[in-house]
């Protein structure tokens, strides 16, 4: 009877302690989603994740909120050195995260994304020679996550640069960003994905539609994203 007594409050402390972790990672995304309205936001959202690696180190949750955190921090540094300083920790961070839970689409996505921003800053060879990784990244999101809204913006990026080159790849760019707007009809930043490949290939009507979509939406996916990146450009 003791036995069992102390093996259900062991339960009950470690569902406590799951509990807490969870509430910080989520009060963490909020601050990370909201920070355009507080420059101190993404310092929060950065210390809540702290936290929970100080309790786990391989919290692969948190691993990849910070990756994501130092992405969007890193815009703001003034010097290249310092942005790719920035990058290259992020970057570090997002690995952490697929080292410690492999079957995390968002632990791939977000090494992706970190990869290919860090290498676009590294200038166009590096870029280059770091497409097939990225890509590579993206699809293990997606076979993690058939549904996962930015890996399916990511790959219709992907395919809709290439197709600049291949124009075969068309029909994959559109077809990659025709299923992100399905999986997320609120993340407003593939609206301008799509109005740029509209563009590109003289469908200007359908592009405009993807611009005023984008600007009537009202409670965007990422509320940052959407008024520091996607709302600017379709005003444009």
């Amino acid at each position: 009877m003791k036995v069992k007594l102390i093996a259900t409050i062991m339960l009950l402390v470690q569902s406590v302690s799951l509990a807490v972790l969870e509430s910080r990672l989520q009060k963490a995304d909020y601050y990370y989603d909201n920070c355009h309205t507080d420059d101190s936001f993404l310092d929060e959202a950065l210390t809540l994740c702290n936290q929970v690696l100080a309790e786990d180190s391989q919290d692969s949750e948190a691993l990849w909120r910070i990756a994501r955190i130092h992405m969007v921090s890193a815009e703001d540094k003034s010097t290249k050195s310092a942005k790719l300083e920035v990058l290259v920790t992020a970057l570090e961070y997002a690995d952490r995260a697929r080292i410690a839970d492999g079957t995390s689409a968002d632990a791939h996505y977000w090494y992706g994304a970190v990869l290919g921003r860090l290498a676009q800053e590294k200038g166009l060879v590096n870029f280059l020679t770091q497409i097939k990784q990225m890509k590579q990244n993206f699809e293990q999101a997606l076979k993690l996550d058939p549904d996962h809204s930015g890996a399916l913006h990511a790959m219709g990026i992907w395919y809709a640069e290439a197709s600049a080159y291949y124009a075969e790849w068309k029909d994959e760019a559109e077809s990659y960003l025709t299923k992100a707007l399905r999986s997320d009809p609120r993340y407003s930043a593939t609206y301008i994905t799509i109005a740029r490949f509209m563009i590109r290939e003289d469908r200007f009507s359908e592009a405009r539609t993807a611009l005023n979509t984008c600007i009537s939406i009202t409670n965007p996916t990422i509320p940052s994203e959407h008024h520091n990146y996607a709302l600017p450009e379709a005003r444009r």
